[in-house]
């Protein structure tokens, strides 16, 4: 985005921190009632995220599944899923519903839904453990916030590449298949994973 500033005569800094972002107190207090309601806990958790434009970027209900399950049992972490709501062929912006039905229709006990807006989401990526999501807006916040991302990529010819659109933090990783996010291993899923999810998250996360 920066290159951008070229021809327009404009230099771009030579060192570029990484983006920087604290969720509003408000949207974090949100996020710490519903997380209490349902018996979870600040950092006790895996926020997982199913929304993408592109369809080939979002795991399959059986990884999520098997993730899910690995995520407890390796580090006792639950799972918060979340996604856009609406219908796939929505003209404005496809939505998840379907996906998420599909998901929720199996027996996850470890997984809680969250339906709700988009800052109340951002809530819940300030206190997770870390964020596993496809390339999107959340994706970007989540890469700022104190638990980072995992980010998804798929098909870069078409749905854009992670060389362009990776996450960016010194929290922020990603996966990138060739076709779609279904032909990832589970093995490097949470290869991946384990740097931002094995080790509890900083104090000020609990307070």
């Amino acid at each position: 985005m920066l290159a951008l500033l070229a021809p327009l005569g404009v230099a771009p800094p030579v060192n570029i921190a990484p983006p920087a972002w604290t969720a509003a107190a408000p949207t974090v207090a949100r996020a710490r009632g519903w997380l209490a309601e349902r018996g979870l806990a600040p950092d006790g958790f895996v926020l997982l995220g199913l929304n993408a434009r592109f369809a080939c970027k979002q795991p399959d209900p059986a990884q999520v599944a098997r993730w899910t399950a690995h995520w407890h049992a390796t580090w006792g972490l639950a799972t918060v899923l979340v996604w856009t709501p609406g219908r796939r062929d929505d003209r404005h912006y496809p939505g998840d519903d379907e996906l998420a039905a599909r998901v929720l229709a199996q027996p996850l006990p470890f997984l809680h839904p969250h339906v709700g807006n988009f800052d109340d989401t951002l809530g819940l990526a300030a206190l997770a453990r870390t964020t596993v999501v496809p390339d999107s807006g959340l994706m970007h916040f989540a890469a700022a916030s104190p638990g980072g991302v995992l980010g998804l990529f798929a098909d870069p010819a078409r749905a854009g590449s992670a060389e362009r659109w990776a996450p960016l933090g010194p929290r922020a990783v990603f996966l990138e298949a060739p076709r779609a996010v279904a032909e990832l291993a589970d093995d490097d899923v949470h290869a991946a994973l384990t740097p931002l999810a094995a080790v509890p998250g900083p104090a000020r996360v609990l307070r």
